[in-house]
């Protein structure tokens, strides 16, 4: 992406993509996360990736989910639960302990997409730590 161009309007760029849903754009949008810089730009190349991404972008979402900043986090979960299945499951799991809510919870919305909505209900009918946020995301469901 052309580095001249402000940060602040390539997020916007990515964004506009995303609600075009342009499945071009998603192997430059992987490409971009390498040198994107700031977290809303980067947190909207996550976004763009969760919607015209395809599997083989998996394994860079999965280096994102370690990321210090909690919305980039958050965001790496959303997609890599998406566009992973079940052997993401392990990761995402581990992502319910984030110490961010809003990435845990991110985690867990992407548990349910990878294929996970079995052990969300079962946990959510326990007294397992993960209940409360595996019920939000059972019941979550019902709404959509």
């Amino acid at each position: 992406m052309d580095q001249s161009i402000p940060e602040w309007l390539r997020a916007v760029y990515a964004e506009a993509l995303r609600m075009q849903r342009d499945p071009r754009s998603a192997d430059l949008a992987v490409t971009a996360l390498a040198d994107a810089g700031g977290r809303e730009f980067l947190a909207s190349l996550l976004r763009l990736i969760a919607v015209v991404g395809r599997p083989e972008h998996v394994p860079t979402l999965r280096a994102w989910c370690s990321s210090e900043d909690e919305l980039i986090r958050a965001q790496a979960f959303h997609a890599l639960g998406v566009l992973g299945d079940e052997s993401e499951l392990p990761l995402l799991l581990a992502g319910m302990d984030d110490v961010s809510p809003w990435a845990a919870l991110h985690a867990a919305r992407g548990v349910r997409d990878a294929g996970g909505r079995g052990w969300l209900a079962r946990v959510a009918a326990t007294d397992d730590a993960h209940a409360s946020l595996a019920g939000q995301v059972v019941f979550e469901e019902r709404d959509l």
